[in-house]
């Protein structure tokens, strides 16, 4: 952190100086102050008032500017190193040594020219912090003048500069002004790190989890205050911490691809270490959501090891890769390449280390997650049920993988519609996560949402819309706008919105994530299709159906080129275009539509699903709208007989089709079948909602109406009269429907 302003001598910016010093110059002054020993526990903070001050004291300006007529180690900053005072000084030097090697030169042959504070700034007499367009104008074209900003990361896994406002506004400005920012470490440092992020691929997420600018601090508790200041006027802390994760991602990425880049494999050694770092690399991909380069990278993985396998031994544990390259295609939609792989793991782990090994449940685990993804949510939940006992009895109650399985938990329960048993799984997930991981890991904001979904379910509709946004909000600021994640969870709220009737808000919201995903993912990936459908319904909602069928027939054809006629998502564009019809009026193209849906679900879900039968319920009562006796017949037949077979021939719906039946008989002019339909309705009525029900005394009208038609007014009369006291009773004397009754019972007795 930069703990004064500077030097009245040389304001080639405004009035910041940008003389920097050579690493020879930073080791000809270690030198000079007499070796490393003199600096052996020193911080920066130490090496300023010991040496830099007294060194500058007669002049009372910086140590740049004192040395500026040796040209050999003092010119024009090329580099901003941003810092902590607190650090090691030598730690900071071993850094800078292994970053800025004094052989290595930049683009044009020269040194590396540091503009460290500790040598650029005049440290006598601090100034008051400076005002605020100096934030935004001064340092900000200082920086891009400088062109390059390097970071000293220690302890990396909780960096001291990330926890410093000045060195988290440092990489703002080098997100802003597109300056590259780098990572250096002492060489001991650097080693541990790589070392720890092969072993754990959460680690990196971890460290990140601990970044919040808002919980910053300065040495100087004014320069805190008009930073944050400037940081409220400007960018916002959301987006600063967002910039400050972007670069540090970035970074671990260049790091981690140059270091591969730089192995030659000689050995197995070798070779195992390029393959670590490319699993890292396509974990850290994943969780950026470039899945498509996370596949790359490990299929890159497995081509390496089936190439040295023989020579270094390097191809016993290809499957390792193998589950990895199969979550990356489960999450890239690819379920059934994904289900493929995690099958082949489950074999070959199950064989070499046993069914109970920590291995062959992680195989597993995918494996359930698979089936939730693709409508197979029983055999979901069955496969997490034995894994998470399995997993508790090997590693106890409190790790990743139970925590893992309670999530799939409540994934399976909530497409159960088991929604009270999916908010307790998820409740457990989401707190489990929180202790392992922070509140800020991307695992833990993936189990909020999943909660939030449940308790949307069960009517706590606040408490669901408090957790999305908490969770999109730091989301956004991990990822970025456009990442999958943050792209589903605004997708999320879009729907929870819709379902609230707040359609322009949820307008609103499904168009900024139409537009993210199309940019990331195209117009024909299953996600853009989905909401794009979503958008349609909105449209719907909001009763604008020419616009809702345009978009849904736009979808549909879509869908069946990408997905395939069969598809759950297809057939619920199918439904929902069935609706904007029939609110269209257009009734022909809606059952055309409707018979095509029908038969895809049999060929798909089978006669019994319950999809199918609603959608049989939904073509003959359509059929029925546009005069179509027969076929409405026909369907509600079909209808009845799957009702049967299922078990639910006693239910108000197979009522209600039987009575159907019924009219569509009458209006053919069947007169024996009409009336067994009625009568047939009125016995199931009966049991079902009792004598007295609405629903029970208008098909017993009807009815009596059957029998009237048949000729039988005996039996017509009785259930006039049991009609005509039961609609006197419930819906009293002046009803419309009473009054009907009682005219047709003495039209029976004209002389009465």
């Amino acid at each position: 952190e930069i703990n004064c302003l500077n030097d009245e001598s040389d304001k080639a910016v405004g009035n910041f100086p940008l003389l920097g010093i050579t690493l020879k110059g930073i080791l000809k002054f270690v030198e000079e102050s007499g070796g490393e020993v003199v600096f052996e526990g020193l911080t920066t903070t130490d090496v300023c008032e010991k040496l830099v001050k007294v060194r500058t004291k007669k002049h009372l300006c910086s140590f740049c500017n004192m040395m500026k007529e040796d040209t050999s180690i003092i010119r024009r900053a090329t580099v901003f190193i941003s810092h902590a005072w607190k650090f090691k000084f030598l730690n900071v030097l071993n850094a800078l040594q292994r970053h800025f090697p004094v052989d290595k030169l930049d683009s044009n042959g020269n040194e590396y020219v540091l503009w460290f504070d500790l040598f650029s700034n005049n440290q006598h007499g601090l100034d008051a912090p400076p005002p605020f367009e100096w934030w935004c104008d001064t340092f900000m074209t200082a920086i891009k003048t400088l062109g390059r900003v390097v970071m000293i990361m220690e302890p990396w896994e909780n960096p001291i500069p990330l926890t410093r406002v000045w060195c988290l506004w440092e990489v703002y400005c080098a997100s802003n002004t597109k300056c590259p920012f780098e990572v250096a470490m002492s060489v001991e440092e650097s080693k541990r790190f790589r070392h720890t992020v092969r072993r754990d691929y959460h680690a990196f997420y971890k460290m990140l989890g601990t970044v919040d600018v808002h919980k910053s601090e300065a040495w100087n508790p004014l320069d805190k205050s008009r930073i944050f200041e400037v940081i409220t006027q400007t960018v916002g802390f959301n987006q600063l911490n967002a910039k400050v994760f972007e670069c540090l991602r970035d970074w671990i990425i260049r790091d981690m691809t140059s270091y591969i880049a730089s192995v030659i494999i000689t050995g197995k050694d070798e070779l195992l270490d390029v393959i670590d770092c490319k699993k890292v690399l396509g974990f850290l991909y994943s969780n950026m959501g470039l899945y498509r380069e996370a596949e790359i990278a490990y299929e890159e993985c497995i081509a390496l090891k089936k190439r040295f396998g023989e020579e270094y031994g390097g191809a016993s544990d290809l499957v390792d890769v193998m589950y990895l390259l199969a979550t990356a295609l489960s999450q890239n939609q690819k379920q059934e390449k994904a289900e493929e792989y995690y099958k082949e793991c489950v074999s070959i782990y199950s064989r070499t280390v046993g069914d109970k090994s920590r291995q062959t449940l992680g195989a597993k685990c995918g494996l359930a997650s698979v089936y939730i993804n693709t409508s197979r949510p029983k055999e979901g939940q069955i496969l997490y049920l034995e894994i998470l006992q399995s997993f508790i009895d090997l590693e106890g109650e409190k790790n990743i993988d139970v925590i893992t399985c309670l999530n799939g938990l409540g994934a399976s329960c909530l497409a159960l519609r088991n929604f009270s048993e999916s908010e307790d799984y998820y409740r457990r997930c989401y707190e489990g996560y929180k202790e392992l991981l922070g509140d800020r890991h991307p695992l833990t904001l993936t189990s909020m949402n999943g909660l939030a979904s449940a308790l949307w379910h069960l009517n706590k509709f606040d408490d669901a819309m408090k957790l999305r946004m908490e969770s999109v909000n730091v989301q956004k600021e991990l990822f970025g706008n456009k990442h999958p994640e943050v792209i589903l969870t605004l997708y999320n709220i879009s729907v929870d919105l819709r379902n609230q009737q707040k359609f322009d808000e949820a307008e609103t919201v499904i168009q900024e994530c139409i537009a993210g995903q199309i940019e990331t993912h195209g117009e024909k990936h299953p996600l853009t299709l989905r909401m794009q459908g979503e958008l349609a319904s909105i449209y719907s909602g909001q009763k604008k159906y020419e616009q809702a069928a345009t978009a849904f027939e736009a979808i549909l054809a879509l869908e069946k080129e990408v997905l395939g006629k069969s598809h759950e998502t297809t057939l619920w564009s199918m439904a929902q275009l069935c609706d904007v019809y029939w609110n269209l009026q257009r009734f022909q193209e809606l059952v055309v539509l409707r018979k095509e849906c029908l038969s895809l679900e049999k060929e798909e879900l089978g006669e019994e699903h319950d999809n199918t039968r609603i959608t049989m319920l939904n073509v003959a009562g359509e059929c029925m709208r546009i005069g179509d006796y027969i076929e409405a017949k026909k369907f509600y037949e079909e209808f009845i007989a799957a009702q049967l077979r299922v078990g639910e021939g006693e239910d108000v719906r197979t009522a209600r089709a039987m009575e159907a039946v019924g009219s569509a008989c009458w209006q053919l002019g069947l007169k024996e079948e009409s009336k067994d339909g009625f009568v047939n309705c009125l016995s199931l009525r009966r049991r079902l909602l009792g004598d007295k029900h609405p629903d029970t005394l208008n098909v017993m009208f009807n009815a009596a109406s059957a029998w009237w038609n048949l000729g039988k007014m005996k039996d017509a009369e009785q259930l006039l009269d049991e009609c005509l006291k039961g609609q006197m009773e419930v819906f009293g004397m002046e009803d419309s429907r009473t009054l009907n009754t009682k005219r047709t019972l003495e039209s029976l007795h004209p002389s009465s």
